[in-house]
């Protein structure tokens, strides 16, 4: 019996294309006839592991040092450094006219911040847009549990 189709980790590893949407209407972003595309691996990939370990034990070691307080800028370069370990690549997605590839994918991911309101059933804060960066750490969450084991 072949346990190739086990294999959800190998299929984690090559990742999965997926539209970039805007980040306010949540439509497909298309410009003739192309879609802009995130290539996104999904948690259980090797490679995405071993890049949480890293960004684990960097936050360890800065947690000591660190007397700032935490703040949105904080979360949002934390949720791209997460993002940045989960994207593959890009396809159809230029900043300026150049392409968007892994070596400028940070600046990409930072062009929309979270915008938040106050959440009138809590009394605290809520994202109502989604940031490039959330649209990746979704996307891979979506793959991960479409691969299953089978």
């Amino acid at each position: 019996m072949d346990f190739t189709k086990f294999d959800a980790r190998g299929k984690a590893e090559a990742g999965k294309a997926f539209p970039i949407l805007h980040p306010e209407t949540l439509e497909p972003l298309v410009e003739d006839d192309k879609t802009a595309m995130f290539i996104v691996r999904s948690n259980s990939s090797p490679s995405v592991q071993a890049a949480q370990k890293l960004n684990l034990a960097e936050k360890m070691s800065l947690a000591k040092d660190d007397k700032d307080v935490y703040t949105m800028e904080n979360l949002h370069q934390d949720t791209m450094k997460e993002a940045l370990s989960l994207l593959v690549g890009f396809e159809n997605v230029e900043l300026n006219g150049v392409p968007v590839t892994m070596e400028n994918a940070k600046d990409f991911l930072n062009l929309v911040f979270p915008r938040h309101e106050k959440d009138l059933e809590n009394g605290g804060l809520k994202v109502v847009n989604k940031s490039f960066a959330i649209q990746v750490i979704e996307r891979a969450a979506e793959l991960e549990k479409s691969l299953g084991n089978v």
